[in-house]
């Protein structure tokens, strides 16, 4: 009984220090997480990347993600080469935001922050490296979004990207994942990356034969599994029909849809129907 009470007279003390302790520690990390996260934002307000006024913005801005647009050509150095844009007509960037707030409204409540997509910026004539690309995600937490794509390219595009941030957000890397590549016929080796299959032909859904939803879903693992993602959502119907005929499709839609229910149960809600 002594012991019970001496061990008790010891440990009281020190679980109350431990959970103090804790606690500190958690709001000197979410302290650090918040200035870190306004220390990027200014980043962006600086480029000239301001707060869209867009009648669209208070919608997006409801699924936790910011709409900012460019007021000013911006040049950006980054691993993939200079990135740039200028700023979208105003007639561009309302449509724009329409289809952006009514895509992201599809995503559960959280779920976009939670992957570490924070904001949306749309620009015009965007180029990486020299040459003209639609979008680019992951930069800062925030897609870079050109304008003038066609309205359902446009749809489909900005939940291939948004796929691109659950995965990167799962284990900070995009590039290696065995189990996908397992799917694949044993011999099939991917691209060199999607950077380097700018063909518009490149996107159509069937032109990347058994296996693919398209060619540019060949150029790499992570454009694979964001082609997939995006044409089930966009486009469900010929994603059953292609699926119940190839049982590669199959599994990688199969495996697509397991993957998000598995992060949040509510986005079974994304989709109309299982391939």
């Amino acid at each position: 009984m002594l012991v019970t009470v001496l061990f008790a007279l010891v440990a009281t003390p020190m679980v109350g220090w431990l959970a103090e302790n804790l606690v500190d520690e958690r709001a000197a990390h979410a302290a650090q997480r918040a200035e870190m996260a306004e220390r990027v934002r200014d980043g962006f307000l600086r480029q000239g990347m301001l707060p869209s006024q867009a009648p669209a913005a208070p919608q997006v801005s409801r699924s936790g993600v910011e709409l900012l647009h460019v007021t000013q050509p911006f040049s950006l150095d980054l691993a993939g080469g200079k990135l740039a844009g200028e700023a979208p007509s105003t007639a561009a960037e309302e449509r724009a935001a329409v289809i952006v707030a009514e895509e992201l409204a599809r995503y559960p409540s959280g779920f976009l922050p939670a992957h570490r997509l924070q904001r949306v910026v749309l620009c015009a004539r965007l180029t990486e490296a020299g040459a003209p690309i639609p979008s680019l995600p992951n930069v800062d937490q925030a897609l870079i979004l050109d304008v003038d794509a066609p309205d359902a390219f446009l749809r489909r595009l900005i939940h291939h990207e948004v796929f691109h941030f659950i995965d990167y957000a799962a284990d900070d890397q995009v590039r290696t994942d065995p189990e996908w590549d397992a799917l694949n016929d044993r011999y099939f080796v991917y691209g060199f990356g999607g950077r380097f299959v700018r063909e518009g032909s490149a996107s159509r859904f069937g032109s990347g034969g058994p296996g693919f939803v398209t060619e540019y879903a060949k150029s790499a693992v992570e454009e694979d599994k964001a082609e997939t993602y995006a044409f089930l959502l966009t486009a469900p119907t010929q994603m059953r029909a292609a699926a119940a005929q190839d049982p590669t499709l199959f599994k990688k839609a199969d495996a697509i849809l397991d993957t998000l229910e598995k992060r949040d149960p509510r986005t079974q809600a994304l989709f109309a129907m299982r391939p």
